[in-house]
């Protein structure tokens, strides 16, 4: 990387981090061993056949269905594939997959009622217009009949126990309103694992630097009834947002200590490069100023540019 590039990538982040996060940033570097490990053995993260097989035969006590809500916008086939196929093995089976397509072609609601019409837990809606991307995951959930919300994107894969681990936790914790879970990163083209995000337990003081708790995210539904849909007006940082808001009302926040997401890097996401999406980072900035303000001045307005 010349000089010119290298100054461009410090300025781009000090914008979004500050000087302070930028120095995070670069202490980072210093766990590429670990990383490298874990690449070379993620495999020993995930569960195994046998472990998967107690677990489909277990009986909870409580056995809720989960509703996992995915907007959809002209998902490549292939990942869309992987998506469900990660939905079909899950080793609980008390779910229901609800996916909301804002593409202006046919393309996926033909490749699904080619290859998987037959699951009456997969559930389609084409909708009207592209909505943006918290407009359309609003109407995943006006879809979900689920006691409990599980929010997927579009390219991105849950691990095998991801709703098994989150029910396991509701019956050990039954006044969890928020539980969210470990992941790791996913390569598009090699499938190679990476990047793991070992969180912290619930931590309120480092939800206000930064969103850490993001995937697998997992909401009571009359939680999110509660606080209210997604809003568009910080599109790019809806899920922060989301999760400031749900901090607002409860701290019945529970961490999964377990990989149960596989967030995917290619070219258009925000897990390949996280310079990737400069309004993403504003809109993180004015949903945590809302926050510091008491949440008063956190408007339903038109998203910026419309």
């Amino acid at each position: 990387m010349g000089l010119t590039k290298k100054a461009a990538y410090a300025v781009g982040m000090i914008r979004k981090h500050g000087l302070r996060g930028l120095a995070i940033k670069v202490m980072e570097t210093k766990y590429e061993p670990i990383d490298h490990e874990y690449t070379k053995n993620w495999q020993n993260y995930m569960v195994t056949k046998e472990e998967w097989k107690v677990q489909w035969n277990t009986l909870f006590e409580h056995m809720p269905l989960v509703s996992v809500v995915v907007p959809l916008y002209e998902t490549p086939e292939c990942f869309l594939r992987e998506l469900i196929e990660g939905m079909l093995g899950q080793s609980y089976e008390n779910w229901e997959l609800c996916l909301a397509d804002g593409s202006p072609t046919d393309k996926i609601e033909r490749f699904l009622a080619e290859n998987y019409k037959e699951d009456a837990r997969i559930r389609y809606r084409r909708l009207l217009e592209n909505g943006g991307i918290s407009e359309n995951t609003n109407e995943a959930v006006a879809m979900a009949m689920g006691e409990y919300i599980g929010l997927l994107d579009h390219d991105d894969v849950l691990a095998a126990n991801a709703l098994y681990e989150v029910v396991r936790m509701l019956n050990a914790h039954p006044d969890a309103q928020v539980i969210y879970s470990d992941e790791d990163k996913i390569d598009a083209e090699s499938g190679i694992h990476s990047r793991p995000h070992f969180k912290t337990d619930y931590n309120p003081e480092l939800l206000m630097h930064y969103n850490y708790i993001c995937h697998f995210l997992v909401v009571k539904k009359t939680m999110l009834e509660k606080v209210g849909d997604f809003n568009p007006c910080y599109d790019g940082a809806q899920d922060y947002e989301l999760v400031l808001r749900l901090t607002e009302q409860t701290d019945a926040i529970y961490h999964i200590r377990k990989i149960l997401y596989h967030w995917r890097i290619h070219s258009g996401s925000t897990a390949g490069s996280s310079l990737s999406k400069d309004y993403a980072y504003d809109a993180g900035k004015r949903a945590l100023e809302a926050t510091c303000r008491g949440g008063k001045f956190r408007q339903r307005l038109k998203k910026p540019g419309a």
